[in-house]
């Protein structure tokens, strides 16, 4: 079987935790204590508190995830350093140099982000627990892997002899060298060594007991044996419940620079112990409000997208509609002329575009695949160019109505061909999207950082719902300023897949009759050379204020619909 958080059928009860099977659900158990969204309570049921409900729905979070270190689908576990999105397998996280912290509330770090220590080992340093060099097969040194003791400040360790030694000795770990404990203890579950709580304790007990085992099948014997073992949990709950303020005190000693002060992935503590987790109320407020902004981002913009798109492609019109006042009065014409349908075409075209790229992962701009698969992408994207063609034709060109009357094109035999186009759109495309990734990544982190700056509290962290806003409102700035960065090439663009098409378009200089389009360019070059010669540099913005209009009306609708769904 396979974890169910981290879909990996590895089993190394030493470094992964126990691999725990129940009702055809197994999981690692350091999975569990490290997978987002998770939520445990203080109830005999699950794995380790945690409901096996929530650990299937969160598998299916996590499948729209993509590993940093694998590129690999259904990371489980996200890097809790503010301004970092990446995500991880647990497994390739610490076969890759993350941090994973072993007490509440159970906190990750990326490779890129784990704590460098001011020392460094010698190049023949030797480990404390298997004798062996510190630098076995590396020259390199890995903060993650290697190890410094908090008490002896001269002893270094691998870290997964560590892991070994911490494993089978439970809470009697303590420093192979100078034989101390707390300070040991706190420091090295902090920089990753899983140590159990009460296994080291229990298996002394065994041992030493190995011969009288039949003794304790008396009834009061064992009555007496579980009481005690409830004792011992008992003192661990109350040492974990002092964790956070052992953490603060150890880390104002180690990490003056307050290294871990924040978190950027929402956690909730329950009233029975520590979670990590989303508040399960605000689910449905953000499907609700991911699937708001969609209908906003992809039906209620299409109209702008009309009027954009037409005054874009004529080359006669005297209006530029460099601001959105002067569309008004057209509006009003095309409406009582033709009626709403005429703001409405290719509607079914472009969500079918819309879908496309959606399915080839071209929506997520987060920036976080590897160049190849991005260029991989774009040229899928590239490859609908000939449907993007017929969805510019049937968005520009005018409907026919009695009383309109048609007028046709006189052929100008010029049409681009869509090979020739290919590569220049795929390398605008390409452009576009790793413009606006930068653009959403840095808008992303500077909401964030107000946020936190707004908290009072070193763990009131936002919700899922709050990180759902920032992610909508950041994906809007990263819009317009994309848009309005790129809106000369597509208006070259969408000149030069509708030459020849044979189109009529409504003429929005009165917004009253109609008007064929007749162009001759012959290329990217050609047609940004004639634009600036009759229509100067104003000719390559035309129609922008209905790109204004659009990202106005966009803006009120959201921030209207995060008021009702908050």
């Amino acid at each position: 079987m396979r974890c169910k958080l981290c879909g990996s059928n590895q089993q190394d009860e030493i470094q992964y935790g126990s691999f725990k099977r129940k009702q055809n659900i197994a999981v690692h158990k350091n999975c569990l204590f490290f997978s987002s969204g998770l939520q445990r309570l203080q109830d005999d049921c699950g794995f380790y508190e945690f409901f096996l409900d929530e650990i299937s729905n969160q598998r299916r979070l996590f499948k729209t995830r993509n590993c940093c270190y694998c590129k690999k689908k259904g990371a489980n576990v996200s890097c809790i350093q503010r301004d970092c999105q990446r995500t991880f397998h647990f497994i390739c996280g610490l076969q890759n140099g993350a941090r994973n912290q072993f007490v509440a509330p159970f906190r990750s770090f990326c490779d890129r982000h784990v704590k460098l220590p001011k020392s460094r080992p010698n190049a023949n340093e030797i480990c404390c627990i298997c004798r062996e060099k510190i630098f076995i097969g590396t020259t390199n040194f890995n903060p993650a892997k290697m190890l410094r003791s908090s008490c002896c400040r001269n002893n270094w360790f691998h870290k997964l002899c560590l892991q070994t030694y911490a494993h089978s000795a439970g809470d009697l770990f303590r420093c192979p060298v100078c034989n101390n404990k707390d300070n040991f203890l706190i420091s090295m579950r902090y920089w990753g060594v899983c140590v159990p709580e009460v296994m080291g304790r229990v298996k002394l007990l065994r041992n030493a007991n190995a011969n009288e085992e039949e003794e304790y099948e008396d009834s009061a014997n064992f009555i007496e044996a579980l009481r005690r073992n409830q004792e011992i949990l008992l003192l661990n709950e109350i040492s974990m419940r002092r964790n956070e303020n052992q953490r603060q005190r150890y880390e104002e000693e180690i990490f003056p620079d307050n290294y871990y002060e924040y978190a950027q992935l929402p956690r909730c503590f329950c009233n029975y112990g520590h979670g990590n987790s989303y508040p399960p109320e605000n689910e449905s407020k953000s499907k609700g409000l991911t699937w708001f902004s969609w209908f906003v981002d992809n039906v209620l913009s299409h109209p702008f997208i009309v009027l954009r798109q037409q005054c874009q492609v004529n080359n006669v019109a005297q209006r530029f509609h460099l601001l959105p006042f002067s569309l008004v009065p057209i509006i009003i014409q095309l409406y009582y002329r033709q009626g709403p349908k005429t703001f409405w075409k290719g509607l079914g075209c472009s969500l079918i575009l819309k879908g496309i790229s959606w399915l080839i992962g071209n929506d997520t701009f987060t920036g976080e695949t590897c160049l190849f698969v991005r260029i991989t992408r774009q040229c899928f994207q590239a490859a609908t160019l000939g449907l993007k063609r017929y969805c510019l034709i049937s968005t520009v060109g005018n409907l026919v109505l009695p009383g309109i009357g048609s007028t046709s094109s006189t052929s100008c035999q010029r049409q681009i061909s869509v090979k020739s186009l290919f590569f220049p759109y795929m390398c605008m495309e390409l452009a576009k999207y790793e413009f606006r990734a930068l653009v959403k990544n840095s808008t992303l982190a500077i909401l964030r950082r107000k946020r936190l700056r707004g908290l009072t509290g070193l763990l009131i962290e936002p919700s899922e719902f709050e990180n759902q806003k920032m992610e909508i409102r950041s994906d809007l700035i990263a819009r317009i300023i994309t848009e309005v960065a790129f809106y000369p090439l597509e208006t070259i663009l969408h000149r030069l897949l509708i030459q020849d098409a044979d189109t009529i378009i409504d003429n929005l200089d009165n917004g009253e009759s109609v008007q064929p389009l007749l162009t001759y360019y012959q290329g990217f070059e050609d047609c940004f050379n004639t634009i600036v010669i009759k229509e100067g540099y104003k000719g390559l913005y035309k129609g922008i204020g209905a790109l204004f209009m659009q990202f106005s009306v966009h803006t009120v609708v959201v921030n209207v619909g995060i008021w009702i769904f908050s």
